[in-house]
């Protein structure tokens, strides 16, 4: 009865959302397989987001971040980009087991990380993050220090591994 009728009203609800998420999907750059989207209109990517928590970043799907995804065929890598009003974060950064380490996601950053943008990592991808010009930097904004400070407090005993702050700026 009404539990079946509230089944269908989200089904249907979730499915048109997904739908004109999808129709707002644009290509990047011409003559490239790179697109823009929101994490919310690939099923691929919040699945993938959402059973890897430990590693990958599950509020770029609560934001619906913008997410950018090179494709040859099926997606290869993608990285997500949330909007803190002034403050851009990169979110999830991701290369399927397959395509890894063959300069796909070398690629995606150098066309995407193009404004100011922090990001939050494990210090042991700090080198990672250095080769596309982030610095590590000591006072960031408070919304960065809260949630480093939080998940350090909270998090840090099960997951093993402390996060930093990032920081990198526009490329000229």
């Amino acid at each position: 009865g009404s539990r079946l009728q509230g089944i269908w009203s989200f089904t249907l609800i979730t499915s048109i959302l997904l739908f004109s998420f999808a129709l707002s999907s644009q290509i990047l750059k011409k003559k490239t397989n790179i697109i823009c989207t929101r994490v919310l209109a690939s099923p691929r990517l919040v699945w993938t987001i959402l059973t890897n928590p430990i590693r990958l970043d599950p509020l770029t799907v609560l934001c619906n971040s913008k997410a950018y995804i090179i494709f040859e065929k099926k997606i290869v890598c993608f990285c997500t980009i949330k909007n803190w009003g002034k403050y851009k974060e990169l979110g999830t950064v991701y290369t399927f087991p397959l395509f890894r380490k063959k300069g796909f996601m070398k690629k995606l950053l150098y066309i995407v990380l193009n404004k100011k943008v922090f990001v939050l990592c494990d210090s042991s991808l700090e080198p990672f993050y250095q080769k596309f010009g982030f610095a590590r930097i000591r006072n960031p904004p408070w919304w960065f220090r809260f949630r480093v400070k939080t998940f350090n407090l909270l998090l840090r005993p099960f997951v093993g591994y402390a996060l930093i702050v990032m920081f990198r700026e526009s490329r000229s």
